[in-house]
């Protein structure tokens, strides 16, 4: 069982349930585009265990997930304070926007 629970968006990306969700509380526009191509998108459960019985691999195709193993270039960190942080985690600087 996963402890951090994660989502398919359409265009194939998968994120951690609580970072696509913080994305999306941040957005400002009614229609959420994904954070790494930034198509519009549907989200639904990812089952890593479908994935696995079926012998389909789909990450062949999309960007690992964020906070994985650290080879994603999204970081996703928790807001503090009323403040959602995301930010190319290989830069020095992060876009902060405060609510």
């Amino acid at each position: 069982s996963n402890p951090r629970p994660r989502m398919l968006l359409s265009c194939s990306h998968v994120f951690h349930e609580a970072c696509i969700k913080a994305f999306e509380d941040f957005s400002v526009k009614p229609e959420h585009v994904c954070p790494m191509c930034r198509s519009s998108y549907v989200r639904r459960p990812y089952d890593d265990a479908h994935e696995s019985n079926t012998g389909s691999n789909p990450s062949h195709e999309q960007a690992p997930v964020p906070g994985d193993d650290g080879a994603s270039s999204l970081s996703c960190q928790p807001p503090s304070a009323g403040t959602a942080v995301w930010g190319d985690s290989s830069s020095s600087s992060s876009n902060t926007r405060q609510r």
